[in-house]
């Protein structure tokens, strides 16, 4: 059940993302929410916090300022580095489990987006894997005399958040140790490739990242591989 900062009494203070307690991210958020202050003019993307996920030391990153243009947004949240791979139902999981592994009072900061898709209605969640959009603008890539393009089924959002922009924040590692993983994104779409003959097409690809910050996609969704979950608040 997600609670009101006002539920605390809070009276907020100025501080960084990085310091003061929960209550004082919740205050500060809260302000921003009535527009007593405006969030960008103290904290900006690429800011880090760590809290313990799951006894899990995870560090949650400011990867944007407001999320596809929807209104009432200060910025999205990801995970800098990674600890639980991928279920049977992603979403499910991420609105379920991973956001009661936060305290109460953090909880109470994420806000509703709106997630789009194609053939799939809008819908609201509190948190999603990225879509590729947002890691990459990319449209076509090459491998050796093979030329792959990728078209999407969905119609996503087609924000880069600004995070990903520097290529290196691409590159997660996993809690407490420097090995570099893949993770997945949520964008599925259409491979179009050049077989050497002509172009031809494989539909309902899944797209991931890379251990070097580079994308690839895969055909079964089921691959186990780690997620980098994101919210707003």
């Amino acid at each position: 059940m997600l609670v009101s900062p006002k539920r605390y009494g809070i009276s907020f203070k100025l501080i960084t993302w990085e310091d003061g307690t929960d209550e004082d991210i919740a205050g500060m958020i809260d302000a921003a929410d009535k527009g007593k202050i405006t969030l960008t003019d103290y904290w900006a993307v690429g800011d880090e916090r760590t809290f313990s996920l799951n006894n899990n030391d995870v560090i949650m990153v400011l990867m944007n300022e407001g999320y596809n243009y929807q209104k009432n947004i200060n910025f999205v949240v990801g995970q800098k580095n990674v600890f639980e791979q991928n279920t049977s139902s992603c979403s499910t999981y991420l609105n379920t489990d991973y956001l009661n592994y936060f305290p109460e009072i953090i909880r109470s900061i994420f806000k509703d987006f709106k997630i789009p898709g194609g053939s799939t209605p809008i819908k609201l969640s509190l948190f999603s894997m990225s879509e590729i959009h947002n890691p990459y603008s990319f449209a076509t890539t090459t491998s050796g005399s093979y030329t792959y393009m990728i078209s999407y089924t969905s119609t996503e959002s087609k924000e880069t958040m600004e995070y990903y922009n520097t290529s290196s924040n691409r590159i997660k590692s996993l809690v407490n140790q420097n090995t570099n993983i893949e993770w997945w994104s949520r964008s599925k779409g259409k491979r179009q490739y050049n077989n050497g003959w002509g172009w031809d097409t494989e539909s309902n690809v899944y797209m991931y990242t890379k251990a070097d910050g580079t994308h690839n996609w895969d055909k079964n969704s089921s691959t186990q591989r780690y997620l980098a979950p994101f919210g707003c608040i």
